[in-house]
């Protein structure tokens, strides 16, 4: 199975509402493609992530000291979570029918939800960030890594794409068993129909996680060179004693040898401290 990750810029011949839905719903129905979404930002990639202040339900004061957390928030579209492979732990989805016209929604992870209400179900429940933009939770899914692979649970918030559309890149995360070439060709086909001004890079998962790994790789190679480095020391460290050793007591080596001592115990007493 593989996922790629797609980025395609503001095109001119379509809204970009109307582009985007377009976007993912024709790369879902691509064949060999069991699910794909747009997201405004590619997990553990340099870009990777804004946060923003998270306050409760009928806060006045929003300054940082009244605060609940930073969470990382990010715009999705439907099918998302699936392509990425999050599974949702309770509510629903995000639909195409949160627009610019319903009522602002969120679905939200698992630390988010227990950060901020408990034990306490969150769909349903609300919260506001900074100058009170109230959004009611309709979702909530499973944690996920945000920067980095070795980072512990963060909170984290996604809102629907058509409501949020902050920026003028996204990125399609398609999932599929074909192989990368043959995805990337279609992928190529598809938006070359919905708009030829439309840019497309293309990238495989592995390609994501190679970024994302490289810190910890960099951090292995250097341990193992200093590992080596350390046991080229010791060895070192081990002949010249014993080779300080054997020239002090060099007469009373030679004396055993003299009285016919066995090489073992001539060996054993150099070694041995006198």
């Amino acid at each position: 199975m593989s996922t790629l990750n797609a980025r395609a810029a503001r095109g001119k011949k379509l809204p970009r509402s109307l582009r985007t839905r377009r976007v993912a719903e024709e790369a879902a129905q691509i064949p060999g493609v069991s699910s794909a979404g747009l997201i405004d930002r590619v997990m553990l990639d340099n870009d990777c992530c804004g946060t923003e202040s998270v306050f409760r339900q009928g806060t006045t004061d929003f300054r940082s000291s009244q605060e609940s957390f930073d969470a990382h928030n990010f715009s999705v579209s439907p099918g998302y979570f699936a392509a990425a492979g999050t599974h949702l732990l309770a509510g629903r989805d995000i639909s195409w029918h949160d627009g610019s016209n319903t009522p602002r929604v969120a679905v939200v992870n698992a630390t988010f939800a227990h950060l901020l209400f408990g034990n306490t179900p969150a769909v349903g429940q609300h919260f506001e960030l900074f100058g009170g933009s109230l959004h009611e939770i309709v979702g909530v899914v499973e944690d996920g890594k945000y920067e980095m692979l070795t980072e512990a649970p963060q909170p984290a918030m996604f809102f629907p794409l058509v409501q949020e559309m902050n920026s003028n890149d996204t990125a399609l995360v398609v999932r599929s068993t074909l192989p990368p070439v043959d995805v990337a060709v279609a992928l190529n086909r598809m938006m070359d129909g919905i708009d030829p001004n439309l840019p497309l890079t293309v990238r495989t998962w592995p390609d994501v996680l190679d970024l994302a790994l490289f810190p910890a790789r960099a951090a292995t190679g250097a341990l193992a060179i200093m590992g080596l480095l350390a046991a080229m020391l010791a060895v070192t460290g081990i002949f010249g004693m014993a080779a300080y050793s054997v020239n002090r007591r060099m007469k009373e080596l030679g004396i055993r040898v003299a009285l016919g001592a066995q090489r073992v115990r001539l060996m054993n007493a150099a070694m041995t401290p006198p």
